[in-house]
């Protein structure tokens, strides 16, 4: 079997050196075939100079790659183009990765029926975890935080998993449309997704979409995703890719693109938070006003511009 492993990065030199020196690390069967391909997504903090120092230290292991087009799924779908091998393993450059992770990643694809894996991703809380980010809000800020743990057992999902720590054969990517563009982030821009929006795709396409807890990643809970402002700003981008990637329900009532019942649905989540005296109910109502918000937004920019495609055409 021959594996490539993708991590496309941007600016995060620190945090890069130490999930390349754990992927340099992998304890793999001798029978696999694998190197990692760092796609450096328009860096200007020495990210290149470091991947290339781990080129140069381990020939053949390691290979790297500049994409100068901004954005996280220009970046993954060129790294596309650039890859061979029949498994294509994706993680991230903030993750902590277990020395065994590329063993048990690659051992499902032994089975010919196994066509595409996700994998488990833990958070690890190096700073500290307030009272209100822990219980059923916890499970419920799994995407800002990074999480999917769906347990111990190995099981098919139906839940569209993060690419911190995913894998597919090959042909997938010729069956199926590859990244969406207008999605996943871009310089400092936060809006997410492409991952997601992939994944969602391969599943209602019936494609079997398999959970592997043993192939375990981390993520750190750096200590600016413990701040409310943070959540705040995740579920506004969730939002907007929400809007980009599902169409509105037939016959819904609309003013200038905006859908109304988001408009009511935001004002009764506001009411409702206003209203709890749990700290944590307060916040998940807050959090659904803020991914309202980013979906009204989002309407609004999509109506203006369907509104000048309708104008350039009739002029």
């Amino acid at each position: 079997m021959n594996v490539s492993v993708i991590l496309c990065t941007y600016n995060r030199a620190p945090l890069l050196r130490r999930v390349l020196d754990e992927l340099a690390a992998q304890r793999t069967p001798p029978d696999l075939e694998w190197e990692v391909l760092v796609v450096d997504n328009n860096s200007n903090d020495g990210t290149a100079e470091l991947a290339q120092a781990f080129v140069q230290k381990h020939p053949g292991r390691f290979r790297y790659a500049h994409v100068a087009r901004q954005g996280k799924a220009w970046a993954l779908n060129a790294s596309l183009e650039m890859v061979d091998r029949d498994v294509l393993a994706f993680t991230d450059d903030d993750v902590a990765i277990d020395r065994d992770w590329l063993s048990e990643l690659t051992r499902p694809f032994a089975d010919p029926t196994y066509m595409n894996t996700e994998k488990r991703i833990l958070p690890v809380f190096n700073h500290g975890q307030p009272s209100w980010l822990q219980g059923p809000l916890l499970r419920e800020l799994r995407g800002p935080l990074v999480t999917f743990d769906m347990g111990e057992q190995p099981c098919m999902l139906s839940l569209a998993p993060y690419g911190a720590n995913m894998a597919f054969r090959r042909e997938i990517f010729q069956r199926h449309p590859r990244f969406r563009t207008d999605l996943g982030p871009r310089g400092r821009n936060a809006i997410k997704g492409e991952d997601i929006e992939f994944a969602a795709r391969i599943i209602e396409a019936r494609e079997p979409l398999a959970y592997v807890p043993s192939a375990l990643v981390r993520h750190p809970v750096e200590p600016e995703r413990l701040q409310r402002r943070y959540f705040w700003r995740w579920w506004f981008a969730h939002g907007i890719t929400t809007a980009k990637t599902e169409d509105l329900p037939p016959g819904a009532a609309t003013f200038f693109g905006v859908p109304l019942y988001l408009v009511w649905g935001a004002c009764r989540s506001l009411v409702r938070a206003l209203l709890s005296r749990d700290q944590k109910q307060r916040l998940s109502h807050l959090f659904q006003v803020a991914a309202a918000c980013g979906e009204v937004v989002a309407s609004v920019g999509r109506d203006r511009q369907s509104r000048n495609r309708q104008a350039a055409a009739a002029g």
